[in-house]
């Protein structure tokens, strides 16, 4: 019951043999551990978690600024049903390795707080061990899109709420020393930094659709791959 649930491998059954059920385990085990390593290893991703304007992701190459908000009802056709009281945010493009050469298990990549207290950095890294945030076991992966329009780290240990905010992107350039860096998690306090709107996924759209906008001239939170 442990090795599947960390895998989800549920072909296990009271007929299966001793010989069999031992050999099991250890593909459960290997597969556990490949996914675990390769999610470890992302916490050092080669994607910065960046706002701002749609051609500036072009100039990029690499880029996704569409997210699945898994978990809450927003309309969106990636819409996963939970029972938990947060969501994670996946990629909607960029997806990682498979964590072996034998098996086709990518994963998108989900939004990270971090260290998750007040002034760490906003990144991505391999959700983990997938998006559904039933499953999801990253802590620092969890957030709550709250009505007024922030989108908070869920942190139940904590006493201050901490929301995902830029600073100021429209006084920073492509290529800008710092422009990969200003997305953090701060105090929530109603700014207009902290304030997010979710354009959902929708058939028959794609580049602006499951957009995390900010401000008039639509600044999108999306992730570009190091230069």
């Amino acid at each position: 019951m442990f090795h599947s649930t960390l895998t989800g491998d549920k072909s296990i059954t009271n007929e299966t043999s001793a010989v069999d059920h031992a050999q099991w385990l250890q593909e459960q085990y290997q597969i556990h551990h490949a996914r675990t390593m390769r999610w470890r290893n992302s916490k050092q991703s080669d994607y910065d978690v960046v706002i701002q304007p749609s051609p500036w992701y072009a100039a990029a190459k690499t880029y996704d600024h569409g997210w699945y908000l898994n978990g809450v009802a927003h309309g969106d056709v990636g819409t996963t049903p939970s029972t938990v009281p947060y969501i994670t945010l996946s990629t909607k493009k960029i997806r990682t390795e498979p964590s072996s050469p034998n098996v086709n298990d990518s994963v998108p990549y989900c939004l990270d707080a971090g260290t998750g207290v007040e002034g760490s950095i906003i990144k991505v890294s391999a959700c983990y061990p997938n998006e559904n945030p039933n499953e999801n076991r990253d802590v620092f992966q969890h957030f709550v899109l709250n009505k007024d329009g922030s989108l908070q780290f869920y942190d139940i240990s904590s006493s201050s709420a901490l929301c995902v905010t830029n600073h100021d992107p429209q006084f920073l350039s492509p290529g800008a020393a710092n422009s990969a860096k200003y997305l953090s998690l701060q105090k929530c306090v109603r700014e207009v930094e902290q304030n997010w709107a979710y354009h959902g996924v929708a058939p028959g759209e794609d580049d602006t659709s499951g957009n995390m906008e900010f401000g008039d001239v639509e600044y999108y939170l999306g992730i570009v791959k190091h230069v």
